[in-house]
């Protein structure tokens, strides 16, 4: 599988791949482009990226990747998101149309030509769905820029849910905190709140 993760100016890419005697080898790359990838979470030119990605393939250390599997990470520009409380006895089956009713309800966004999951969080006494979207013209915009290079696309998910998942198990189920995952860099700096 490879992780392949999109910015404005940069990439990132990890490949776990399984030796011949079940132990896993990585390949890393990453690096700052100078020419801009993305605009709002949209690709720039798809030729670019491309060549980006296929630069960060064959040029992984410490070997190059041969993968074509992909969970492609995106910024939070690329997606819509809203965040919903739910009733802590909610069933798994009523979710889905309850989020798509908030959604009609609660917003002009459309469900229809988009590409959408959720997350459920559940604590002690309330419940909350993270709700995610992309529409099907910037998803294909990415399908056409990997698929030129032979992969294919199968998971995407927001950088803020990646983040969010490598602190999760470090919170306090019965105490409600707010966290701050800022990047600090020597031009700008961004970051999130949860």
């Amino acid at each position: 599988m490879i992780y392949l993760s999109l910015d404005t100016y940069g990439i990132k890419v990890l490949s776990l791949s399984k030796t011949l005697f079940g132990q896993y080898t990585a390949s890393y790359f990453q690096k700052k482009h100078t020419t801009q990838l993305l605009s709002k979470g949209n690709i720039m030119m798809i030729d670019v990226v491309a060549s980006a990605v296929k630069e960060a393939l064959t040029v992984a250390t410490p070997s190059l990747i041969k993968e074509k599997e992909v969970c492609l990470i995106l910024p939070q520009e690329s997606f819509e998101f809203f965040r919903y409380a739910v009733p802590h006895d909610i069933s798994d089956v009523a979710i889905k149309p309850f989020i798509e009713d908030k959604i009609r309800a609660q917003s002009d966004f459309s469900l229809d030509g988009v590409l959408y999951d959720y997350l459920l969080v559940r604590q002690q006494d309330e419940s909350a769905v993270l709700f995610f979207a992309q529409r099907t013209e910037i998803f294909a915009q990415y399908y056409e820029a990997l698929h030129l290079l032979g992969l294919s696309i199968e998971y995407i998910v927001p950088d803020t849910l990646s983040f969010f998942t490598l602190f999760a198990k470090t919170l306090r189920k019965d105490k409600r905190e707010n966290i701050l995952y800022v990047f600090y860099h020597k031009k700008d700096s961004s970051g999130y709140v949860y």
